[in-house]
């Protein structure tokens, strides 16, 4: 078998077979027997999509409108800042991207603090330019220097 075909089977996922022990709508209906079985059955619970406008609570409807989520290109952070945030969301038991979501709503609603941050980032930004900008030269500048030795020789 060629490499190539071996790169193929790796690249195909395997497929998961559809689940059947779903509840059908006569198991939703259906009484239970005994006190142990109403202790443990689903049905008690009102799964059908009839009941929900009525059984969840206003402040709840909210969360639909939460639950959608905009997948990010990777965000690039200085290693130690990352380093840090990857620390304090461990020990705070949450995640960076909801660090990052309350930051953003925090920072919304103060103004101050939204001018503070905003001179932060863009003196950072500036700084990072500048630093690329000075790579880029090194880099230039050993390319010469390698053209001038082939030059010499």
């Amino acid at each position: 078998m060629s490499q190539l075909e071996e790169l193929r089977k790796k690249t195909i996922r395997p497929t998961v077979p559809q689940r059947t022990d779903g509840f059908s709508s006569s198991e939703l209906d259906s009484e239970p027997e005994s006190k142990s079985e109403q202790q443990t059955n689903v049905s008690n619970f009102p799964l059908r999509e009839s009941n929900w406008p009525e059984q969840v609570p206003s402040s709840c409807s909210s969360l639909t409108a939460m639950s959608s989520k905009k997948r990010q290109k990777g965000v690039r952070l200085d290693e130690a800042i990352a380093s840090e945030l990857e620390r304090f969301c461990l020990e705070e038991k949450i995640t960076i991207e909801t660090l990052i979501e309350a930051a953003w709503l925090e920072m919304q609603n103060h103004p101050k603090l939204r001018q503070k941050i905003l001179k932060s980032a863009k003196n950072r930004r500036q700084k990072r330019f500048k630093l690329g900008r000075l790579q880029a030269k090194r880099t230039e500048l050993a390319a010469l220097e390698t053209e001038v030795a082939k030059f010499l020789d």
